[in-house]
């Protein structure tokens, strides 16, 4: 993501030049990124909600999530700050699972709370596991949708890097084109009982973008 945005933001933003809900405001003027961004190419937390400067109150301000929120690989305000793109980057097919959320008690009890709203709108059972292996990609879209809640233009960007390495590579498989990803990806969906078609399915786009340069 460093080296994309960095070096080639133009090359890197044609992976996703057909998302037609974010053509109109891209149009009006150039993505700004600010994540990540040399020297250091850090990721951003709970600083979102500063960094972009959006309107309103944070998640944790608004009593909505507690601290330490999900990880962003990359942020970039959309249209002069009208808006906000968010980026969560893969590059091997384990990280799209996890142990699930590590919160307790009253950390837990908001967490649950705010999936089970959107549980509700997306017309997902409300026992489906959110909390579990693929917390990461429910708590994303959990962001999104408080933001969009809140009146605040935003666009959540999964990219799925093709043809990446690793050495020692483990148990880590890197795949080699877009059909290596997504049974993967599917699986997800289908653990997460997301239908082909939810409230925020515009704003969320999927692009298969070259590890390297």
């Amino acid at each position: 993501m460093c080296e994309w945005i960095n070096e080639r933001p133009e090359q890197f933003e044609s992976y996703f030049a057909e998302w037609p809900s974010l053509q109109l405001f891209r149009s009006e003027k150039p993505l700004c990124w600010l994540v990540p961004k040399r020297p250091l190419c850090r990721k951003v937390r709970d600083g979102l909600w500063k960094l972009a400067e959006l309107p309103g109150d944070s998640p944790q301000a608004a009593g909505w999530w507690p601290r330490r929120g999900p990880v962003w690989d990359g942020v970039a305000v959309v249209a002069g700050g009208r808006g906000v793109l968010l980026v969560e980057a893969k590059s091997h097919l384990s990280e799209l699972k996890s142990s699930g959320t590590m919160a307790e008690g009253e950390r837990l009890e908001l967490i649950e709370e705010s999936l089970r709203t959107l549980k509700k709108r997306f017309g997902v059972p409300v026992d489906s596991p959110w909390t579990k292996r693929y917390y990461q990609m429910a708590n994303r879209l959990a962001y999104l949708w408080f933001m969009r809640d809140q009146g605040i233009d935003a666009w959540l960007l999964s990219v799925y890097f093709t043809g990446d390495y690793f050495e020692p590579a483990g148990n880590r498989v890197c795949p080699k084109d877009a059909a290596g990803w997504k049974h993967a990806i599917n699986d997800a969906y289908d653990a997460l009982e997301l239908p082909s078609s939810h409230p925020l399915s515009e704003y969320t786009f999927t692009a298969f973008v070259p590890a390297t340069l």
